[in-house]
């Protein structure tokens, strides 16, 4: 059996590979890859019949060149899936606070970092994605700049409520406290607790909201709180939020 590498050509795309057997009767074509045609023939058949028959199974090369190609593309990223999820890295983000579900793909580029987009339900995170710190970073920027979103809205209607005003929100993801508010009105809230029930982010909220009043814990203090959130206590009780903190994912520890 020889083989023929340079006798056809297809196209800058596919590479073709020209197998000759004595027992052959009829040409055969294969797509070994998305782009690596191999072309099985009889030894005696001519060159020209054989470019021919490549002719006129041009239309079928070209939909499984496609084909081929989708689905090694849909193989990498399953691989990518399957491994990042190995290293701990998310497939899915279920956010309790708003009930909603992101689904996470990761797409590599050239790029030395790493950086996290939502595009309507799915979170792409692109860049050097092999790198499991740095795809850690990206989400980590990610959750805390969605917080930020969510919260905002969320933060003024209870103001309103509490008839209690701040000057600016930022979130971030502190281990031990869920939120913060200065003398000036600037206020912190830990990204977190978009894994934690909503009726425990507006607790977190007015509590907050009510230092604007009360920069302390005094009892005039948790009477306001009390005011606008009568079940606070129920909020407050570390055991339940030990359990309620079970919600956030591993890759946020």
């Amino acid at each position: 059996m020889k083989q023929f590498t340079e006798e056809l050509k297809f196209s800058e795309d596919i590479s073709v590979t020209l197998k000759r057997r004595k027992n052959s009767k009829r040409v055969i074509f294969r797509m070994a890859k998305s782009d690596e045609l191999i072309i099985t023939a009889p030894t005696r058949l001519s060159a020209a019949l054989i470019r021919q028959s490549l002719q006129e199974n041009s239309a079928w090369i070209e939909h499984q060149h496609i084909r081929l190609r989708r689905e090694e593309r849909l193989s990498d990223e399953i691989h990518n899936h399957r491994t990042l999820e190995q290293n701990g890295l998310p497939q899915s983000i279920f956010l309790n606070a708003i009930e909603q579900t992101i689904n996470v793909i990761y797409r590599p580029t050239t790029a030395a970092h790493c950086r996290a987009l939502l595009h309507d339900e799915t979170l792409v995170v692109s860049g050097a994605i092999k790198d499991q710190a740095k795809v850690l970073l990206a989400l980590k920027r990610w959750l805390g700049r969605y917080a930020e979103e969510i919260f905002l809205p969320w933060l003024h209607d209870l103001a309103m409520q509490t008839s209690q005003d701040f000057m600016s929100l930022t979130c971030n993801m502190p281990k031990t406290r869920f939120g913060s508010c200065t003398e000036k009105g600037r206020i912190r809230l830990n990204a977190r607790l978009l894994f934690y029930p909503a009726d425990f982010v507006d607790y977190v909220m007015i509590h907050e909201l009510c230092h604007r009043k009360h920069m302390n814990h005094s009892a005039a203090f948790w009477q306001l709180v009390a005011y606008h959130c009568p079940e606070y206590k129920q909020y407050t009780n570390r055991k339940q939020q030990k359990l309620w903190a079970r919600s956030e994912p591993p890759w946020l520890q």
